[in-house]
């Protein structure tokens, strides 16, 4: 795992990589129904104390995993699992893409020979000597901590923890002044989450409330891999570590293929995903989790359409067919293809279609789409749409059960 945070801090498991960032400011946290004219917690303490919880429960847990450190502020520090000298990377080596990567994961077998059972107390003790300065390389550090976990097994995790833009080195995000340097970085964040996502790796973000961190900016990263991305109280970082870490990756590559009956086609989907005829979806996941969801919409195709189709008609249809094909790769390596063919009942009531309907997929969709259309800076479509959603549930004999339960 990689935790990497300010000075800037990442610890890394070989077979759950996670990577944290975090900007530290001189400010200061009050622990719950505490005292304020006592005692107080810095946000420095709250992250250390975070960690330190979670390198425990991974050395009592699973001892035999290996974590690793990288601190950074002006420059980039692998610690490894400290039982190393570090190596400090600086200079314009922050700005050299390919080497942050050939050389960390060179350097992945000295930096990380024994596993979290062993050194354990090295970590606390790297973890302890951590001073808040500098400035925020993040960019490079990501880059460190990922070829790091290239080393390790599909299924590794990288979290970023941050509360500050990134303004050192590659992906710096200070300075975005003109459309060049916009796209330049945007380019840069969307090409490491590609990456992260062809070798299994997924990469969570969590930034600190109150903050602005351009966290549009950074979205790809888990976006494309799989990961979260959470604002979240000092306070409660503990507790959303330990939510990230137990969504184990439980399969890479993984592709969608869904193929709807011809007198159908699907919407508010990226044409270039969609072929014949409106009728076939190629959807791309890249690393997939226990607890992830996908959905989708369709509809039936315009009547201009179907009166051209002479061989159906849909108002007499009683069931549609329905064919799914996930292929994916398990994280021992193995290729798999899985298939599945459904019927599905079909309705011309539309009451009787909303007191059947799985609200809470149709939840899950209507929350996936508005958050898509926002990040695309489509505000306004994004709150239609919410509205659209939530007027369509409401009142539906259907969704009040759902509620209920």
């Amino acid at each position: 795992y990689f935790f990497f945070f300010k000075q800037k801090t990442a610890y890394e498991v070989l077979s759950g990589l996670v990577g944290s960032e975090m900007c530290i400011r001189d400010s200061y946290q009050f622990t719950e129904k505490e005292n304020r004219n006592q005692t107080y917690v810095s946000r420095m303490q709250c992250l250390q104390a975070a960690i330190e919880k979670q390198l425990i429960e991974l050395a009592n847990g699973a001892p035999k995993r290996k974590v690793g450190v990288v601190t950074f502020n002006n420059d980039v520090t692998l610690i490894g699992d400290g039982t190393v000298p570090p190596k400090v990377i600086t200079g314009d080596k922050l700005m050299n893409y390919a080497n942050l990567l050939e050389d960390s994961q060179k350097d992945a077998d000295a930096y990380l020979s024994k596993p979290v059972g062993e050194t354990k107390g090295n970590l606390l003790a790297r973890l302890g000597e951590i001073e808040e300065s500098g400035q925020t390389a993040l960019g490079p550090a990501l880059l460190v901590s990922l070829g790091v976990a290239f080393k390790g097994t599909p299924g590794s995790k990288v979290i970023i923890c941050t509360d500050g833009l990134a303004n050192v080195g590659l992906g710096a995000v200070d300075d975005l002044a003109t459309e060049v340097k916009f796209n330049a970085t945007k380019e840069f964040y969307t090409k490491v989450g590609e990456l992260a996502k062809s070798k299994g790796v997924s990469i969570s973000i969590i930034s600190l409330v109150g903050e602005d961190c351009m966290l549009e900016m950074l979205s790809p990263l888990a976006d494309l891999t799989a990961g979260d991305i959470l604002k979240v109280d000092p306070t409660n970082l503990s507790h959303d570590f330990a939510n990230i870490l137990s969504e184990a990756v439980i399969a890479t590559n993984v592709e969608v293929r869904v193929k709807l009956h011809k007198g159908l086609t699907f919407r508010n989907e990226d044409a270039k995903n969609i072929s014949e005829d409106g009728t076939l979806l190629i959807r791309t996941i890249g690393n997939a989790t226990d607890e992830q969801e996908v959905t989708l919409e369709y509809c039936a195709k315009s009547s201009a359409e179907l009166q051209k189709m002479e061989d159906i008609n849909l108002s007499q249809q009683k069931v549609l067919p329905f064919q799914t094909q996930i292929s994916y790769v398990s994280l021992d390596g193995m290729k798999c293809v899985r298939l599945i063919t459904k019927t599905q009942d079909i309705t011309h009531e539309k009451e009787e279609a909303k007191k059947e309907a799985n609200y809470q997929v149709i939840s899950v969709n209507a929350v996936q789409q508005t958050a898509k259309m926002a990040k695309e800076g489509n505000y306004r479509g994004a709150q239609a749409n919410a509205y659209h959603w939530k007027r369509m549930m409401k009142g539906s004999e259907g969704y009040e059960d759902y509620m209920v339960n």
